[in-house]
């Protein structure tokens, strides 16, 4: 576009430069000088707003960039926030987890003892019943039937710890002693087991429920960082993007200038060549007349191959905005 308008400048450079003659003397002599460097220096000034402006396009991409890179910052100090919570939230849940692990393993090492307890006391049952059902030896009361029931308590007792069987062991060998009591302790023992049982299970349960409170403020967290690492992988993206651009605008923008050196260094020759066109036009004999007009030809020749020059120029980039098209 500068281009097109050099060449309407020089245009007019070359129109107002035209052969000298004598009829137009007068005329020449007499015409403003800034007639001809005004459409030059105009394009002059456009071209130095225009490098302005593609200044401040670099500069407000420069400062785009800057802003893009402290979102940036601010998204990884985020993110590591998050996942320091995370990693906290995550260590809770861990300990809670090995705490209920244990507790559910002491849980099952004590049911496999209650089971087993619970079968001796099937086997005592049965002796007891024995002894009930067969009475005391020989028809005396107060001597025992023969019975393994004693050496099984007091395994029991041996292996249980329980003061029941050691109870029940007493009861059978009381003399008049009541087959109820006896089964009474048996009882007591088994309610004992339900009893240690049931309270196990409610401590199960408690650390159970412990853990899927702690699963739950996790899930939170590491949710939260995951959140945080997305924010911050699309801040990384921005900051690329406006990198990017800002390189774009400082090619397009050197490539820009080398355009304009181009251009100035050409309206610099065309000035020149205006300069010499006004020098020529100071009044003297007929043969300096002469001698001017003829440098005055000779400049304007040189405009007119610059004009050439740029014409050709304008003829391409409309060429390739064409093929563009």
């Amino acid at each position: 576009m500068k281009t097109f308008c050099i060449l309407l400048a020089l245009s007019v450079a070359v129109i107002s430069a035209v052969p000298i003659t004598e009829d137009v003397q007068q005329q020449y002599i007499n015409g403003d000088p800034n007639d001809l460097f005004k459409p030059l220096d105009d394009i002059i000034a456009e071209i130095k707003e225009e490098e302005k402006e593609d200044q401040q396009r670099v500069d407000e991409d420069a400062a785009a960039v800057k802003v893009k890179e402290a979102e940036e910052a601010a998204a990884l100090g985020r993110l590591k926030v998050a996942e320091k919570i995370m990693n906290g939230a995550h260590k809770n849940l861990d300990t809670q987890q090995t705490l209920e692990n244990k507790r559910e393993e002491e849980y099952a090492t004590n049911n496999e003892v209650r089971a087993k307890e619970l079968s001796g006391m099937t086997e005592v049952d049965k002796e007891i019943k024995k002894i009930v059902d067969t009475g005391p030896a020989d028809g005396t009361m107060g001597v025992l039937a023969k019975s393994k029931v004693i050496t099984l308590l007091q395994q029991m007792e041996s292996h249980f710890h329980r003061s029941v069987y050691g109870n029940t062991i007493d009861d059978i060998q009381r003399k008049g002693g009541e087959a109820t009591s006896m089964f009474s302790d048996v009882t007591k023992a088994r309610e004992a087991i339900d009893k240690e049982d049931k309270q196990d299970s409610a401590e199960v349960k408690v650390e159970q429920k412990k853990t899927r409170a702690l699963r739950v403020i996790y899930d939170d967290k590491k949710g939260a960082y995951e959140t945080s690492v997305n924010y911050h992988n699309e801040s990384v993206q921005r900051t690329e993007i406006s990198e990017t651009a800002l390189e774009d605008t400082k090619k397009d923008k050197a490539a820009a200038d080398k355009l304009r050196a181009e251009e100035l260094k050409v309206i610099k020759e065309a000035k020149d060549k205006v300069a010499e066109l006004i020098a020529v036009r100071k009044p003297g004999t007929l043969e300096n007349i002469q001698l001017n007009a003829y440098r005055a030809n000779a400049a304007t020749e040189k405009l007119k191959t610059i004009l050439k020059q740029l014409r050709d120029d304008v003829n391409l980039e409309i060429g390739r905005a064409s093929c563009r098209e």
